[in-house]
């Protein structure tokens, strides 16, 4: 019988590879355990933890000699849902095809997305890559995966990593994907247009997307490259939901009316716009918008459904001030 080993940490929030640690969210609990193998996944159902996945067992969606090796932290989705990325041990492994993402439902663990699989929207050899930081020496800061994912309340999963292949270079190399009638379609990808944007204007560069537990939302700030396009108006930010397109929210150099009567405008051009908060579940987040007059202001922007077109800031100044 393998037995939990004990719980200790660095007291920083992080756990040293040689002990164990445990994870906790929502019925979700991960950890290492002592025995023939390292780590694995419980979550709690009918009032019992139930073993999820654990290394050195089999990899779902994978050839049957494959086994998982490493396990990150899992994701809670829904009630006695969760999800997590792996890394994968087995013959053919190598560093082209050793990651994946997986999801609890359909009473089972499924494959999302493997490094090394082909990319959906992509050209023809251009596969998923880059998907894991695991070093063979454990250091504990190397196991959260470079393969970012979140999912909405309806188990719909949104997933953002690199890309590898013909045609691939450092201006196309990124992109995120989300699940639409049960496939994952390429929604965002550098170097190419997105809708909300002038012709000749794609995106150059973004970083990781900011989930927001428990409301089916998540942002992303991303530059812009193209015609027309400086420092004072490369940066913009989006909302992105399963199931549907990514949303500009809003741009650096917009005219944002910070005047809530509709008969009166008073226009501001944006210098540099962040979140202010988390999106609440009827898709109204708080930005923090800084002008080029130097005044500021937190103000709410409403995110329509996918199937829609257009962003509603309704300009509702929370707080605004002048600085001086």
């Amino acid at each position: 019988m393998v037995a939990y080993s004990s719980v200790f940490g660095d007291g920083r929030g992080r756990t040293h590879p040689k002990y164990a640690a445990v994870f906790n969210s929502s019925s979700t609990t991960f950890g290492y355990i002592s025995g023939p193998v390292d780590h694995g996944v419980w979550r709690e159902k009918n009032g019992e933890l139930e073993l999820v996945a654990q290394t050195g067992k089999h990899a779902p969606g994978t050839h049957s000699d494959v086994n998982f090796y490493v396990l990150g932290a899992p994701k809670h989705i829904a009630a006695e849902t969760i999800a997590f990325s792996g890394e994968l041990t087995g013959p053919g492994i190598d560093e082209t095809n050793n990651a994946g993402v997986w999801v609890e439902r359909n009473g089972g663990l499924e494959l999302i997305a493997r490094e090394g699989d082909s990319a959906p929207g992509t050209d023809t050899g251009v596969v998923f890559s880059n998907m894991s930081r695991y070093s063979p020496d454990l250091e504990i800061d190397n196991l959260d995966p470079r393969v970012q994912f979140f999912f909405d309340d309806q188990g719909r999963a949104t997933i953002s990593t690199e890309l590898a292949g013909p045609g691939v270079d450092e201006t196309n190399n990124k992109g995120i994907w989300t699940e639409i009638d049960g496939e994952l379609s390429l929604i965002i990808r550098s170097g190419q247009p997105l809708a909300g944007l002038e012709p000749g204007i794609t995106i150059n560069h973004f970083g990781g997307i900011t989930d927001f537990p428990g409301t089916g939302y998540a942002a992303l700030r991303a530059r812009l490259t193209g015609p027309g396009v400086d420092d004072t108006i490369d940066w913009s930010l989006w909302a992105i939901k399963p199931g549907g397109e990514p949303i500009l929210i809003v741009r650096e150099g917009d005219l944002f009316d910070i005047d809530n009567d509709p008969v009166i405008e008073d226009l501001r051009t944006i210098r540099f716009a962040s979140l202010g908060g988390q999106p609440n579940a009827s898709g109204q987040v708080p930005l923090n918008l800084l002008f080029t007059d130097n005044s500021r202001g937190i103000f709410v922007a409403t995110i329509p459904e996918p199937t829609s077109v257009m962003l509603l800031v309704t300009g509702l100044g929370l707080i605004f001030q002048r600085s001086r």
